[in-house]
């Protein structure tokens, strides 16, 4: 992650290491409301450790027989962590939840509520985060850094996670929104890469080799289901979009949206540092509510930035975005010029997505920190739903890890460059 795209580009990382242990990454979900006490769905808090919410789903559709339909939750997080969220499931008994036995899984409680929960039903996320082994004066550094962002904000960058564990979450996306489902099915299938596990790399080079059937076979349970299923359609004759559709549809949505979101980062970066700085022909965004309108004067509106009412906002591209006008409308149609898309043309690229806008900067809120006896650095903070936390610990210990996959570079992941987990900090 080059200097430029930090907020605190002059005071040095604290370097260290993150995730060195489950524990040392601790989310825990800000529900959005209380259950009533009464309905058919049965929300259970769950504690999670070292693996993703996808999988926690599986497990508990297996243990109470029950398709992952009838399982609602309101936003992934992270595997390797310790994660506490809330989950609904339906036609189950409080006695049967509460009694729960599973590897990895731990129900903290439960109680009824007439509907399911959804995607985006949360107020946030608390994170306690450890970093281990700092560089020297590493509380200093890191209190500068955090007493800044939490006072300016911090950039609203999508984290690596968001681009899949394999870092190509984008060039998936990017290929669905161009109708090519056979490229999209070489990222998400093939196309193996040196830092794989042995079983899993030689199944992806199967599949290169045109082997779908012992593809199959070498990809493990239970992880690699989907790819499984993939592979299972070319072998009854689907056509590769049909094959794709196998996918399951949460995993589609995630990564369809992926492509989203890397343009949304590039158009972030060209606004770095100043995210809190209005200009004319912005789309701002509401921090209360997240109401979207056109700036006609930056003068008139730049108060209300700077008391974070409201913040300029980016484009997640779709058919129905609200556009900008002037110098940040340019920004955003030189992106999508980069990537060979013409502005005009836009909406119908970007049919299968109705898009929205993404504000630029979020608050960092009750922001914490310490230093423990073997110089671990704890930090701790609350986020809005949809934000990264990775980005925060980015911006103290100054790590690089944020890829823009900029156009040229063949789209390519660097082999190093896929985030530590699967799945957002916060969604």
């Amino acid at each position: 992650m080059s200097k430029s795209l930090y907020l605190t580009p002059d005071i040095e990382g604290i370097g260290g290491v993150l995730k060195r242990r489950h524990e040392d990454f601790c989310v825990e979900e800000v529900p959005l409301y209380e259950p009533v006490g009464e309905g058919g769905h049965t929300y259970v808090t769950v504690e999670k450790r070292g693996i993703s919410t996808f999988e926690m789903v599986h497990r508990l559709g297996d243990y109470f027989g029950v398709s992952a339909s009838a399982i609602g939750y309101a936003g992934l997080k992270d595997t390797r962590a310790v994660t506490r969220q809330r989950v609904s499931i339906e036609g189950v008994s409080l006695d049967r939840a509460l009694d729960v036995s599973l590897p990895a899984i731990r129900i903290v409680d439960a109680a009824y509520h007439t509907n399911k929960l959804r995607l985006g039903h949360l107020a946030g996320n608390r994170f306690v985060i450890r970093v281990r082994h700092p560089r020297k004066d590493a509380l200093e550094r890191a209190t500068k850094v955090l007493d800044i962002i939490a006072e300016r904000g911090a950039p609203n960058f999508f984290g690596m996670q968001r681009f899949s564990g394999r870092g190509n979450g984008h060039l998936i996306g990017r290929a669905m929104m161009l109708g090519d489902y056979d490229e999209a099915l070489a990222y998400y299938i093939g196309r193996p890469r040196s830092n794989e596990r042995p079983d899993v790399f030689e199944a992806r080079q199967a599949y290169d080799d045109g082997d779908i059937d012992r593809a199959r076979r070498l990809f493990p349970l239970p992880k690699f289901r989907n790819e499984r299923r993939v592979l299972g359609g070319l072998l009854r004759g689907l056509s590769s979009e049909q094959a794709f559709g196998q996918v399951a549809p949460r995993m589609r949505r995630l990564l369809s949206s992926a492509y989203q979101s890397l343009l949304y980062n590039r158009v972030l970066a060209r606004r770095m540092p100043e995210i809190g700085v209005l200009m004319d022909g912005d789309i701002a965004q509401k921090h209360r509510g997240g109401a979207c309108f056109l700036v006609d004067s930056a003068e008139a509106e730049q108060p209300r930035a700077s008391e974070f009412e409201i913040s300029p906002s980016g484009p997640l591209f779709g058919s129905k975005m609200l556009r900008p006008a002037g110098a940040p409308r340019e920004v955003e149609d030189d992106i999508l010029r980069a990537e060979g898309v013409d502005p005009a043309q836009m909406p119908k690229v970007f049919s299968l997505m109705n898009g929205l806008r993404r504000s630029m900067r979020i608050p960092v809120m009750e922001p914490e920190i310490h230093q423990e006896e073997d110089r671990s650095i704890v930090v701790s903070f609350r986020l809005p739903s949809g934000s990264y936390a990775t980005v925060i610990m980015d911006e103290i210990m100054k790590r690089d890890s944020l890829r823009l996959f900029e156009p040229g570079d063949g789209h390519e992941p660097d082999a190093n460059a896929a985030a530590e987990d699967d799945e957002p900090d916060a969604e």
